[in-house]
């Protein structure tokens, strides 16, 4: 017999809607850089970052997710202006999704400490459905595509941000411009997002860093998370988080200097993959300059978060 079409064996593993109408990847470690899904987080601090993702998913099972995810953000003080570069490339597989964009933030001061920032991420999104790979048990399905497709699109994400040097709150909305055509597995469905941190000192060397977000479409259901991360010296830090029936997720990371940030997470997964696979893996590298002014440095409090 042959090889069961990896369709089939994602839609029996309950995984139609992220292989054909995917929701956005869900790094562990979003917190570190939220401008992945919100426009509205570019240049949230006085420092040019960059920061780079890579995640393998799934560990063990056929095709699963492979992603890498970079962007590089600045804060711009005589403009109020954040603006920043974000690439992404997700394989999953038979199919194939990449993602560049524009960020841009305006923000407006409303106190001392406070801000409150409107951001736009347009772009491009370029997906393919590699069918030729696919195999089929039975001719005639009717839920098999026979030939290779690609589409190349522009899209668009937007979202606000307040936030102060120690607490944040955000929304936003990724591929909005998707409303335009038709809802097929090609197109990249648009996703909501809502979110809250905190930056909790409890003693000199000890702070706590919680974190809860909402994010979901209006086709595949929504997700919840929660994370808990204990930062020690603002050197190290150890914690978790929790995907609502998806996965429980291990943190580790470490500021080798002031500048370089090395992060690790580990993903064990309690949803319909349970037992399936050997979890999740994902590793983080953000690296800063300080390129602010003295006058941008007084113009704007820089927030802890980024």
């Amino acid at each position: 017999m042959k090889r069961k079409l990896l369709y089939i064996i994602v839609l029996t593993q309950g995984l139609f809607f992220y292989v054909f109408a995917q929701t956005d990847v869900q790094l562990s470690q979003q917190m570190f850089s939220k401008v992945n899904f919100n426009p509205a987080s570019t240049g949230a601090s006085n420092y040019a970052q960059a920061a780079l993702f890579v995640r393998q998913q799934w560990v063990g099972f056929d095709g699963a997710p492979s992603t890498q995810v970079f962007n590089i953000t600045g804060y711009i003080p005589k403009f109020r202006s954040g603006l920043g570069l974000s690439l992404l490339n997700d394989k999953y597989g038979p199919s194939n999704f990449m993602n560049a964009k524009i960020d841009y933030a305006y923000y407006l001061q409303l106190g001392e400490k406070s801000a409150l920032s409107f951001g736009i991420g347009p772009g491009v999104l370029y997906k393919q459905l590699r069918a030729g790979s696919l195999i089929a048990d039975e001719s005639g399905d009717v839920h098999v595509v026979l030939e290779d497709e690609s589409v190349i699109r522009p899209d668009c994400d937007a979202g606000i941000v307040f936030s102060t040097p120690t607490f944040g709150v955000g929304v936003s909305a990724t591929h909005i411009t998707s409303k335009i055509y038709q809802d097929d597995y090609l197109n990249a469905p648009m996703n909501l997002y809502a979110y809250a941190e905190a930056n909790i000192a409890v003693t000199d060397g000890f702070s706590l860093l919680p974190y809860a977000q909402f994010s979901g479409t209006t086709t595949s259901g929504y997700q919840l998370m929660a994370s808990l991360l204990f930062m020690f010296n603002e050197r190290i830090w150890v914690g978790g988080s929790y995907r609502m029936q998806d996965a429980v997720v291990g943190m580790v990371g470490i500021n080798i200097t002031p500048d370089i940030r090395l992060g690790y997470s580990y993903d064990y997964s309690i949803g319909v993959l349970k037992g399936k696979n050997s979890g999740s893996h994902e590793i983080m590298l953000q690296m800063r300059m300080d390129v602010s002014t003295e006058e941008g440095r007084a113009s704007r409090s820089p927030r802890f978060f980024n």
